[in-house]
C-alpha cells in the first residue's frame, strides 16, 4: 500500500516501489490516492478538486500519470486498486468553491463524510467514479469502509 493522499509520492518513486513490488512477487498495490487530507489526482472531469484539494500544484497526478502508473504496473504483473475514501473522510471532495455543500459541515467548520441528502453529492460521485474506472482497469476500488 502507498498512501499519497497523506503522503505524496513522485511518479518515480511509484514506479521503484512497482519495480520492488515485482521483485518480491506482490501482485497488488493498493494505491490510497484520496482521503480527506488530500485529492491530487487532477481528474479531467474536475480538475477544480485537485486545485483547491491538494497540498500543492506540484504535488499531484495527472490522469495521463495515473494510466502511465497502471500501464507499468500491469506489464510487470502488478494490479493497482485505487482507494477513494467515501462517503467517510471526504472532505477534500467539497473544498473547491463548485463542490461547496457535498461534505458535511460540523458547527466548528470542519467538513467530513459527504452529504448523502443532496443530488448535487451523487452528481459528482457519478463523475468521479466514471473516470475512475476509466483509468484504473481492475474491477476493484477501495472505499475505505467508513
Amino acid at each position: 500500500m502507498i498512501d499519497s493522499s497523506r503522503h505524496y509520492l513522485p511518479v518515480r518513486l511509484i514506479f521503484e516501489t512497482i519495480d520492488a513490488m515485482m521483485y518480491n512477487k506482490l501482485n497488488v498495490l493498493h494505491w490510497h490516492i484520496v482521503d480527506e487530507d488530500s485529492f491530487p489526482l487532477i481528474l479531467d472531469s474536475h480538475p477544480e478538486i485537485a486545485k483547491y484539494a491538494s497540498y500543492s500544484p506540484e504535488e499531484t497526478y495527472t490522469t495521463q500519470q495515473a494510466r502511465e502508473i497502471v500501464k507499468y504496473a500491469l506489464r510487470r504483473g502488478v494490479r493497482v486498486i485505487p482507494e477513494l475514501d467515501s462517503p467517510g473522510h471526504a472532505a477534500s471532495w467539497g473544498l473547491a468553491p463548485e463542490n461547496k455543500g457535498v461534505a458535511c459541515t460540523f458547527g466548528s467548520g470542519f467538513m467530513g463524510p459527504l452529504d448523502v441528502t443532496l443530488d448535487k453529492t451523487y452528481q459528482l460521485v457519478k463523475e468521479i467514479f466514471a473516470e475512475i474506472f476509466d483509468i484504473f482497469p481492475d474491477p476493484y476500488v477501495h472505499l475505505g469502509g467508513d
